[in-house]
């Protein structure tokens, strides 16, 4: 679903040529790990920011960023239209019509 949010992805399949950590720093109160990545395929090559965050001993990919974009904030923006034109109901209506 969170595909067509990244510029230049066509929806199709893709193979992942090469995966790179650029670096790895800890960040904010609740230390945050921010993962700066490289991912290749054949045609294109995307620079990818992975937070992830420690849940009960377990890191849980909490967001991920692309050309300074971060996904959390971008859906966050679309769920607070969707609340305030439709309101609550709306909004649980448009999650669960949402293709996985």
């Amino acid at each position: 679903i969170f595909s067509s949010k990244f510029d230049g992805f066509d929806g199709k399949a893709n193979p992942v040529k090469g995966f790179t950590i650029k670096n790895v720093v800890v960040v904010g109160k609740k230390k945050d790990i921010l993962v700066r990545s490289k991912i290749s395929t054949d045609t294109n090559l995307y620079h990818v920011d992975w937070r992830l965050r420690k849940d009960n001993g377990t890191f849980k990919i909490i967001d991920l960023s692309t050309k300074g974009i971060s996904l959390v904030l971008t859906l966050r923006g679309d769920f607070g239209g969707v609340l305030n034109s439709k309101g609550v109901n709306g909004l649980i209506n448009v999650l669960n019509n949402r293709k996985v």
